[in-house]
C-alpha cells in the first residue's frame, strides 16, 4: 500500500518536470518561439505560465484517469 503511494507520487512529479522540461524546449524552437518571445515583448509571459500549468494538468488527469 505505501509502496504504490510512493511510486504515485515519484510517477507525478516525474510527468510534472518532463512537461515543464518540454514547454522550456519548444520556448526556443519555432513557431512556438514567436509566440513565446511576442507574450514576453507585451509583458505577457504569465499566460505562458498558465499554459503550461494547464498542460501540466492535462497530463496529471491523463495519468489519474488511467489509473
Amino acid at each position: 500500500m505505501k509502496n504504490g503511494r510512493i511510486l504515485r507520487i515519484v510517477c507525478t512529479v516525474a510527468i510534472v518536470v518532463l512537461v515543464a522540461a518540454v514547454m522550456t524546449v519548444l520556448s526556443g524552437i519555432p513557431p512556438f518561439s514567436i509566440v513565446y518571445e511576442w507574450l514576453e515583448s507585451n509583458n505577457m509571459k504569465v499566460i505562458w505560465y498558465g499554459l503550461t500549468a494547464g498542460i501540466v494538468a492535462l497530463c496529471l488527469l491523463l495519468y489519474r484517469a488511467r489509473r
